[in-house]
């Protein structure tokens, strides 16, 4: 059973930081949801419990062109821009930060653990097309794949995407 939903992208159910007022266009907006999996091995000996695993991640996002971020039954919405691309405008764009922990160790079991911050910055140019760039650094430790025979180490990692919302 897990306590987040993990589609994509995620329908993110964190309580705003002044309740329903969060997503003013002056204020950043935050969020912090976590996991626990458990999960249900078949097959192990007796005596031995299923492991269970956590994660989480707190978030900070500002819109850097004014607009807001909808907010609407404890889900964060899309950023939809005033000045659209095409309307007189070149779009939307919000920039984030946030700090992401996965534990995936339990009991006999030495998955890893992984802390990691990432940078975004997110060009909305119409209301239905996203475009993102992001950076993460990553530390993991007792890491369940290896580099170069280490189980203790770093990555840096530059990705982008375009997302098209219909």
């Amino acid at each position: 059973n897990s306590t987040e939903d993990w589609r994509w992208p995620p329908k993110q159910k964190a309580m705003p930081p002044l309740g329903p007022a969060a997503p003013v266009a002056s204020l950043p907006s935050l969020q912090a949801p976590t996991v626990t999996l458990l999960h249900h091995v078949t097959g192990h000996g007796p005596g031995l419990a299923d492991p269970t695993f956590f994660g989480g991640y707190g978030e900070v996002g500002y819109v850097l062109t004014g607009e807001s971020r909808g907010y609407k039954n404890g889900i964060f919405g899309v950023v939809k821009p005033d000045r659209p691309v095409g309307g007189g405008g070149w779009g939307a764009l919000q920039a984030t930060l946030r700090y992401d922990y996965l534990n995936m160790n339990d009991r006999d079991i030495v998955g890893g653990t992984q802390n990691a911050v990432i940078a975004a910055l997110v060009w909305t140019p119409i209301e239905s097309l996203r475009f993102n760039i992001n950076y993460a650094h990553l530390e993991l430790t007792d890491a369940a794949i290896l580099a170069g025979g280490r189980r203790d180490y770093g990555i840096d990692v530059v990705g982008w995407r375009a997302e098209l919302d219909f």
